[in-house]
């Protein structure tokens, strides 16, 4: 018994992430949307943390990364795309995750500078299955760093 309730406790802080992606389901696919770090504080190294599967056998999506555009939007309403690139100096880059054990999810890299409410907004086509959907709620909620800091 001791040994399940021990299991279970680490399962519950194994997929605290996760539970902080926003779920989004379009046609066949699910999309779980969030942040590489959760929290998130302005000013620090961050990026979006994308997971495609499809609905009927929670199969991981690949090979997509070529028709998704990802554009963040900040509080103030400036905007920023991100798309795959060939071009690993490319800043602005969507990119697949290597490893079968990470097949299906797409990362890119941000640095957040202003505390406040951000969107995502993902759409592209994958497998003829067209989408454009925005994102940003808690998940995307991007805190001041100060606050948190120990003085």
């Amino acid at each position: 018994m001791r040994a399940f309730s021990c299991l279970a406790v680490l399962l519950a802080f194994v997929m605290v992430p996760a539970l902080a992606h926003e779920r989004v389901e379009v046609g066949p696919f699910v999309f779980a949307v969030g942040q590489l770090n959760e929290p998130s504080m302005a000013g620090e190294i961050n990026g979006l943390d994308l997971i495609i599967r499809r609905k009927a056998d929670n199969s991981p999506v690949v090979g997509a990364e070529k028709n998704i555009t990802v554009e963040i939007i900040g509080p103030s309403g400036q905007r920023r795309v991100y798309k795959w690139s060939e071009d690993a100096k490319d800043i602005y880059r969507l990119r697949p995750q290597p490893g079968a054990d990470r097949a299906g999810r797409y990362q890119t890299k941000w640095i957040l500078a202003v505390p406040g409410q951000y969107q995502v907004r993902i759409f592209g086509e994958i497998e003829g299955t067209a989408f454009d959907f925005t994102v940003g709620g808690s998940t995307f909620n991007i805190r001041d760093k100060s606050l948190f800091e120990v003085r």
